[in-house]
């Protein structure tokens, strides 16, 4: 995907960012996190949670900072996320999902690879 370097003026660094559009989107019921698939346009896909109402992405160019874990709308940077935890993410980034986290519903305390299987379980959300 062809981005321009003035677009990414915002970021400190522009190695490691993740350009991608945000395919589909979940927010809970209380609005205080978002379930996004972020796809790159290769085989690789990111499910994400991050925090608050973040379903108006759909459809949008966004720019994923793994380094900052933050997510952002590349036309309005203003409009930024932070990822909460990933959900599911390429092998390639799989290091990252063998840290604990709190799931952002119910706050119980689990590693980040058994976060889909929790929400899914626990919780009733659809992750694709």
């Amino acid at each position: 995907m062809l981005v321009s370097k003035s677009s990414l003026s915002g970021y400190s660094h522009v190695d490691g960012l993740i350009v991608g559009v945000v395919k589909e989107a979940e927010t809970t019921f209380e609005g205080c996190f978002t379930l996004v698939n972020v796809e790159t346009g290769s085989a690789e896909n990111f499910y994400l949670a991050v925090k608050n109402k973040a379903g108006f992405l759909v459809g949008k160019l966004v720019v994923f900072d793994p380094d900052g874990k933050t997510i952002k709308w590349l036309e309005d940077q203003t409009y930024s996320f932070a990822v909460l935890t990933p959900v599911r993410v390429p092998k390639s980034y799989r290091a990252w999902m063998e840290n604990f986290i709190d799931c952002p519903d119910c706050h119980t305390r689990l590693k980040a690879k058994n976060l889909r299987k929790h929400l899914e379980s626990i919780h009733g959300y659809i992750v694709l």
